[in-house]
């Protein structure tokens, strides 16, 4: 009732038509919030370099190295002064994944409007992270902030998480079977369940309004028109092996991750709202020589898709710097997401294999293909979601004639990361961290149905 204090008995009124509106609400929240989280992060990068250049590449090198430092001090301070304190190793997507599946009182809410803007500024002066996951908070954080203000019960209120979620990553993405099958996959959603049909309204409420917000996608994967070519049946050997590679190069990404996190927290003598600069001067030093590796990397992971295909020596160069790069802004503190890392490292990982051993194994078909393939299969091996990685690449190429090769290469991704390391990027908080490697403590789908 309207007034009534937030401490009041919850609701048992959780009729679907109830739910279902306040999902389509949470969507609508999703899409507007993270629309201005995406002109926030032009804005940013706009005021950082923009102003200078087209990119880092034309920065004078002085700039190069000071403006990620900058942004990290900035990010350090206001951390700091907003009460946000250094933790062990965590991400915002596993607050989301804990409140959905296990403990909603964990939510931080509250956080969650500083928390973002951090992290367009983190993005915006050079972060090696990407926007994909702030977008899930944000979804997570309607949802949540809707339910608690209808006063529902507890599962209703961890349902609406995870709706909101899924339509956090479906206006980020432009696409909403990508964030049905996220919701599937990471927040442990049923297909039979109930839940699903709130999932689904909130995931399409905000891919509509963003195509109404902003039109155009940020991030694609399009091959060039005559270079996309069906691979051949000998071509789902080259997908099952890119598959297995980027399963065990996921493997190496996140104990990097979180050793450089654990490093950061623990190691390093000076003060906490001190570490993001730190980390910014890293990443300034190391984009001197490689300028791609800094913010989202959108752009070479276009070019490369797009048919772009540089020497070896650089593309190797350009995979171990970003598997680095990404440990050092999300260890020393800046704040962004694990999905734009994931698409450089796979395209990059898929091109070199490409320059190395495609005209053997899948003769004919063209680089961005290959690419193509190794995005969606590093994405799959470091969040365990193979189903929403081959979605997500499938919808931002238009590329649906290679969904079979996508799978294949998805789901060796997955179950190799998984057969080595139980937890993804986003569970590794949640499991024993020192005996992550043989645990199987975050494995979500043994959960009950959210609702």
């Amino acid at each position: 009732m309207a007034g009534a204090p937030r401490s009041a008995a919850p609701r048992k009124d959780t009729s679907l038509l109830r739910l279902l509106l306040l999902a389509l609400g949470s969507g609508v929240v999703a899409a507007i919030a993270v629309a201005a989280f995406k002109l926030l992060i032009l804005g940013t990068e706009w005021l950082a370099v923009g102003w200078v250049g087209d990119g880092w590449g034309d920065l004078p090198p002085l700039m190069v190295l000071l403006v990620p430092a900058a942004g990290g001090l900035l990010v350090g301070i206001a951390l700091m002064a907003g009460g946000v304190r250094e933790e062990e190793p965590d991400h915002g997507v596993t607050e989301v994944i804990r409140a959905a599946t296990m403990d909603l009182e964990e939510f931080p809410h509250r956080e969650v409007p500083l928390k973002v803007s951090l992290a367009a500024v983190s993005l915006g002066t050079g972060a090696s992270l990407g926007p994909e996951d702030p977008a899930v908070e944000i979804g997570g954080a309607a949802g949540e902030w809707l339910g608690r203000r209808q006063q529902l019960e507890h599962d209703s209120v961890r349902t609406l998480v995870a709706s909101g979620a899924a339509g956090g990553i479906s206006a980020l993405l432009y696409t909403p079977l990508a964030g049905v099958l996220f919701s599937i996959e990471v927040f442990a959603v049923r297909v039979r369940s109930r839940a699903i049909v709130l999932v689904t309204a909130s995931a399409l409420v905000a891919w509509l309004g963003m195509r109404i917000l902003l039109p155009r996608a940020q991030l694609d994967l399009r091959v060039p028109v005559g270079a996309l070519e069906l691979l051949p049946m000998r071509g789902l050997l080259f997908c099952l092996g890119l598959g297995i590679l980027a399963g065990l190069v996921s493997v190496g990404q996140i104990l990097l991750t979180y050793g450089i996190r654990r490093g950061f927290v623990r190691g390093v003598p000076v003060p906490g709202w001190l570490k993001p600069a730190i980390g910014g001067l890293l990443l300034g030093a190391v984009g001197l020589v490689l300028p791609q590796l800094l913010g989202t990397g959108y752009g070479t992971t276009e070019s490369l898709v797009g048919g772009e295909m540089p020497a070896p020596a650089l593309l190797a160069a350009l995979l171990v710097g970003k598997m680095l790069l990404t440990a050092v802004s999300f260890g020393s503190g800046l704040l962004g997401g694990f999905f734009a890392p994931a698409f450089f490292i796979g395209t990059t990982l898929g091109a070199l294999l490409a320059a190395s051993a495609g005209g053997w194994l899948a003769p004919g078909v063209g680089p961005g293909t290959l690419a193509l393939m190794g995005t969606a299969a590093a994405l799959a091996g470091m969040v365990h979601a193979p189903l929403t990685a081959a979605a997500t690449a499938a919808a931002l190429s238009g590329s649906w004639g290679l969904a079979p090769h996508l799978l294949a290469a998805t789901f060796a991704s997955s179950w190799t990361a998984r057969l080595i390391l139980r937890s993804s990027l986003y569970t590794y908080p949640i499991s024993d961290q020192d005996s992550a490697a043989h645990s199987s403590a975050s494995d979500f789908r043994d959960q009950p149905d959210l609702v």
